[in-house]
């Protein structure tokens, strides 16, 4: 798969030199499929950092309730 912003370029350039409708609709489809492949890595990467805030607030709390004899 050809990088996105090479995608996106070309079909800039398709646009700007009346490239074929057959051709067009193919780099369209290819940039779909390189948005959708950034919006699905963008999802994981918030759920990642979603996940390690909850661990950091985990063990803040943890490491407070230490401090405080609260216990384990």
């Amino acid at each position: 798969m050809a990088d996105y912003t090479e995608l996106v370029s070309t079909l800039r350039e398709c646009s700007k030199h009346g490239t074929r409708y057959g051709m067009a609709v193919i780099y369209m489809e290819q940039a779909a499929d390189a948005i959708e492949e950034l919006a699905n890595a963008r999802n994981e990467l918030s759920a990642m950092c979603l996940k390690l805030t909850r661990t950091i607030d985990e063990m803040e709390t943890e490491n407070m309730r230490h401090e405080r004899g609260d216990g384990f």
